[in-house]
């Protein structure tokens, strides 16, 4: 099991990109840019330890969050 602590917004962008949905989708629905989908999505690779975000999908069932307010 990997646990991590996550900002609602991480979590937000982590379950619409295992839904499927492209960086763009993901940035309309949480009313940031495209390049602030891809920060958040690079916080978490260095808070999961995961290489990719392939892999980071391969691991989505193992992966618990803590959520705490920024």
């Amino acid at each position: 099991m990997i646990e991590i602590t996550v900002t609602p917004q991480q979590k937000r962008a982590l379950d619409l990109f295992y839904e499927g949905k492209t960086y763009q989708e993901i940035a309309l629905a949480l009313g940031v840019s495209y390049s602030r989908v891809i920060n958040i999505l690079n916080n978490i690779l260095v808070k999961t330890k995961t290489s990719s975000r392939k892999e980071l999908l391969l691991l989505k069932d193992q992966i618990t969050y803590n959520i705490v307010e920024k």
